[in-house]
């Protein structure tokens, strides 16, 4: 006799960090909040930051649970499509203090 067990959660993975510069940001007061707080409610992210001035997200995320293109596709989904990704790039860590 076997016995299978099923798991109902995801698996942890790697923890990875992507730079994703977005197009369509027009204020600094809700824009970059908006999809920064967005992004953080997404199950695998562990970080976010979203800089109005660079135009820049940064997010750290768990790549068992999620990936860039999910990450990307939650942007773009917000303010009926006037945010978009214009490029995405792994990085090696977030910095310590602000979006550079």
């Amino acid at each position: 006799m076997f016995v299978f067990f099923i798991s109902c959660g995801s698996t942890p993975g790697a923890i990875k960090n992507v730079e994703m510069s977005i197009e369509g940001m027009s204020c600094a007061h809700s824009c970059a909040p908006t999809i920064q707080e967005k992004l953080i409610t997404l199950e695998g992210v562990k970080e976010a930051r979203v800089d109005f001035n660079s135009k820049l997200a940064l997010v750290s995320y768990d790549d068992g649970i999620t990936n860039p293109e999910t990450i990307k596709t939650a942007i773009e989904s917000l303010a009926e499509g006037s945010y978009k990704v214009a490029s995405t790039k792994e990085i090696a860590a977030l910095p310590k203090d602000s979006v550079q």
